[in-house]
């Protein structure tokens, strides 16, 4: 059983994970460009 508050941060991880990669994304669009 995971507790609420590891449950939290590991979501929390994950979207500052996307969010990361979108962002990482976006800019080796522009630099192709």
């Amino acid at each position: 059983m995971v507790l609420p508050c590891k449950d939290g941060l590991y979501r929390w991880s994950l979207v500052l994970g996307a969010a990361n990669f979108v962002a990482n994304f976006y800019s080796a669009i522009e630099r192709a460009s």
